[in-house]
């Protein structure tokens, strides 16, 4: 048997199994004929509900659920029951989303054309279709993306942007889960760079799109140039890593993007159910059996249509290449690329239309814009990245969106880059200067000048800072004399804007391999994009003002400005994940800026957690799970960081007792053990004496359950631990 029809019987396998599902979904669609309401808990997983409520913007709504006020779900029903009518940016974000997708063109090594499939930019250089559309690097190595393969308003057909695939740079596929990862050349014979055409960003967390929700498919059926199905495909059923759903889509629509009404990439198209004749022949659209060749992929007949979960899709890449460093440092970096957010401040060139660029003052007002506005301004709520653009203005890329080459960027006027934290000077200049440039010009100001840990330094710090603790007292005193210590010692006490930008993303939580890392997830991060997401914030302000961009005054407008609060809210910014969340003590300083229990995590996993306290699960019990950690009503476990939580939550008990305790949706009595546990079980390591040793640099105390983990016992906490 072909992997093609291994792939075809087991979504036949799983679109019987979801029959039940399917029923459930169409019974509760019907009453919107006679004017009733679903009952969305009838076809949908509240854990799934809650996702999508957070990923629509709808927090009040999702936390409602949690407490299980079903009122939550009259904004999913306005989603569900969501008119025809929208306003007409809603195709500009589609056209957008069009310059990812592309025909591809199936060859063998001989050069002989085997068929056509469908395929998506996920990156400035990574294209995602299925493995049985390039099943392996030989059929990839003869094989063509041809991008704009489509016919324009006027009726002429478009000639193609064909790129190369290059498998020999990049390649993964998985039968089982029908996909292929392939690069792409980085420019084609015309010279056309191929991360100017934008992509499609990876989502890892769940919630792009329910059953019920309508999706769109942008695809080349059976080869032929571009078309597109809009709203009129309905997802009936989720079965393990595949969404089914009612769609008019044909084979060549295999590697298809699947996209919510945010242009969203929800899923992949990879095959459905065919029709078979009484003697279980699958039969084509002539009532004939199916030859069995791949050639004739495009004459089956279809009755059901079947995508693969993006999620699923991270999850796996994740599980078995990134976890077990199965990457080189090159792949590895080409993969974290299909996770960039987006940064689109300027539109260009639609299918070779006339560039449009956002008003300067509309860009300068937030770096992603919410709403459309009347003079014309920007209006993005998808996710999607594009590279260099040329013009004035402020631009912003990603860490994978770098010119090819570029000119070095010059000094600082006020001196050399080795200033202290304390210092000022200009970090961009009102000139148009790039964000890019300008975070990592504030990186590099910032960064730790020295080596990444200095053991015998630290360890000379620590006795000479714990020299006055009798560690043998009782542990009702020990205690009282840990808190007065770390207190007193507690002496450069920063604003939140420079704890985040001047000591935690330039030094304090950098690995040994110069990134950052989700605490959460593991994923890599870039310190100087973490510093852009909030510099893009500030600077078009500055720019428009003539203004030159001080350290000062960029803090300044960090720390009095709501902008920064909204766009970490709204996801647009690194989210700098405080272990104890801030509204356990109501963002009140200094707690809030304390470097101790502050970490790097990305908008995506800070939203799974919320505000909710840690926990850990039986292995096989069955909860909500993302690449972030399980997670269930009240109780949330992290996939990965679990020792430097639990001793950044230990050192905030310590350093502030009552604050935070034995309160409903708090750090209860319960969850004591699961921390001390943890931090038994994942002792302390380079990564976090290097933290330990630049946090006491900057704020003046230390954490004594990294210095000294004996003292970490479950008595001496209980002392001074939770309130009444």
């Amino acid at each position: 048997m072909s992997t093609i029809e291994s792939q075809i019987q087991a979504a036949e396998q799983r679109w019987k199994r979801a029959r039940p599902q399917r029923e459930a979904v169409v019974s509760e669609l019907r009453k919107l004929e006679t004017g009733g309401t679903p009952d969305l808990l009838k076809i949908e997983e509240p854990s799934r509900l809650r996702r999508r409520l957070t990923r629509i913007g709808e927090y009040d709504a999702a936390e409602r659920l949690v407490n299980r006020d079903n009122t939550a779900l009259v904004a999913l029903e306005r989603v569900i029951k969501q008119s025809q009518l929208f306003g007409i940016e809603f195709f500009e974000r589609g056209l957008i989303a069009a310059r990812a997708v592309a025909r591809v063109e199936i060859r063998g090594t001989g050069g002989h054309l085997q068929g056509y499939g469908s395929g998506v930019l996920i990156s400035p250089q990574l294209f995602l279709t299925n493995n049985h559309v390039l099943p392996d690097e030989d059929t990839a190595g003869g094989s063509l993306a041809q991008f704009e393969y489509l016919t324009t308003a006027s009726g002429a057909a478009r000639d193609p942007h064909l790129y190369r695939i290059r498998p020999d740079i990049f390649f993964i596929t998985n039968p089982e889960l029908d996909i292929s990862i392939v690069a792409l050349e980085n420019q084609n014979a015309a010279k056309q760079p191929l991360e100017a055409r934008g992509w499609c960003p990876l989502i890892a967390g769940s919630g792009k799109a329910i059953k019920g929700e309508r999706v769109n498919i942008i695809q080349h059926p059976s080869g032929e140039r571009m078309q597109v199905t809009v709203r009129e495909n309905t997802i009936v059923a989720i079965e393990g890593s595949f969404l089914q759903y009612e769609a008019d889509t044909q084979p060549g629509s295999s590697g298809a993007p699947v996209f919510n009404d945010q242009w969203e990439m929800a899923a992949i198209h990879h095959a459905g159910v065919p029709k078979r004749d009484a003697s279980k022949r699958i039969l084509t659209r002539t009532g004939q059996p199916w030859s069995g060749r791949r050639e004739d992929l495009d004459q089956i007949e279809w009755i059901a249509n079947e995508g693969v979960r993006i999620s699923s899709l991270m999850e796996y890449v994740d599980r078995e290449y990134v976890r077990t460093n199965k990457f080189t440092a090159e792949r590895r970096a080409l993969w974290e690329a299909c996770s960039q957010p987006p940064r689109p401040l300027e539109l260009w060139d639609l299918f070779g239309g006339t560039r449009w660029r956002a008003p300067a003052e509309k860009a300068a007002s937030h770096p992603m814009a919410r709403e459309a506005d009347a003079d014309g301004g920007a209006s993005w709520l998808f996710r999607l990245s594009f590279g260099p653009v040329s013009g004035p203005g402020v631009q912003l890329q990603g860490a994978a969106q770098r010119p090819a080459a570029r000119s070095p960027a010059p000094t600082p006027a006020s001196g050399p880059t080795t200033l202290r934290p304390d210092g000022d000077g200009p970090v961009a200049k009102a000139n148009g200067q790039n964000v890019r440039e300008a975070a990592e010009r504030f990186a590099e100001r910032f960064r730790h000048k020295g080596p990444y840990y200095d053991a015998k330094e630290d360890r000379e710090a620590a006795e000479a800072y714990w020299d006055n603790i009798d560690w043998s007292v009782r542990p009702k005193n020990l205690f009282e004399n840990l808190r007065k210590h770390l207190e007193t010692t507690h002496t450069k006490r920063h604003s939140y804007a420079d704890a985040r930008l001047k000591f935690l993303y330039p030094a304090v939580d950098l690995r040994e391999d110069g990134k950052l890392h989700n605490i959460y997830s593991g994923t890599p991060l870039d310190p100087a994009e973490a510093i852009a997401r909030e510099l893009a914030i500030v600077l078009p302000r500055l720019e428009a003002r003539g203004v030159e961009a001080t350290v000062s005054r960029i803090e300044q407008l960090l720390a009095a400005d709501e902008a920064f609060d909204a766009a970490e809210e709204a996801g647009e910014v690194m989210n700098c994940e405080h272990v104890v969340p801030q509204s356990w003590f109501d963002k009140e300083e200094p707690m809030r800026s304390d470097l101790h229990h502050l970490f790097a995590c990305e908008p995506g996993c800070n939203s799974f957690r919320g505000n909710i306290p840690y926990w850990q699960f039986p292995a096989e019990e069955e909860v909500e799970r993302d690449l972030c950690g399980r997670r269930e009503n009240d109780k949330f476990e992290p996939e990965h960081g679990k020792g430097p939580v639990a001793r950044a939550t230990l050192y905030f008990l310590a350093r502030y007792p009552g604050e935070v305790g034995n309160v409903r949706r708090e750090l209860t009595a319960d969850r004591l053990p699961v921390l001390l546990r943890w931090h038994e079980d994942d002792p302390v390591d380079t990564y976090e004496r290097h933290r330990n040793w630049l946090i006491f640099k900057a704020q003046g105390n230390r954490n004594p359950f990294i210095d000294r983990p004996e003292a970490a016992t479950e008595a001496l906490l209980k002392l001074g631990f939770g309130r009444s």
